[in-house]
């Protein structure tokens, strides 16, 4: 995130609208020790919030259709790719 242009003042504002907005206390040092987004999200679904998604059987047949689709995918050539994506979009 600081590589994004967020600064320690930035840093402390934005800790303290998560506070007010999420009902939750965090450290000051949150964005230090958190510095990238995915750490940052995980950390308040996981620690400071406590959720915790249950994969559902719906989720786990979307994966199962499409890794037979990538597997299916592997095996066209990229003009064969290109004609099937031709044929979805028109």
């Amino acid at each position: 995130l600081f590589d994004l242009g967020l600064d320690s003042l930035m840093a402390i504002e934005f800790r303290n609208i998560l506070e007010s907005s999420l009902d939750i206390s965090v450290s000051s040092t949150l964005l230090f020790d958190y510095p990238t987004l995915e750490s940052l999200v995980d950390y308040l679904m996981h620690e400071a919030l406590s959720l915790e998604f249950e994969e559902s059987n719906e989720n786990s047949e979307l994966e199962n259709n499409v890794d037979r689709v990538d597997e299916g995918l592997e095996d066209l050539s990229e003009a064969e790719i290109a004609e099937l994506l031709a044929k979805e979009l028109n």
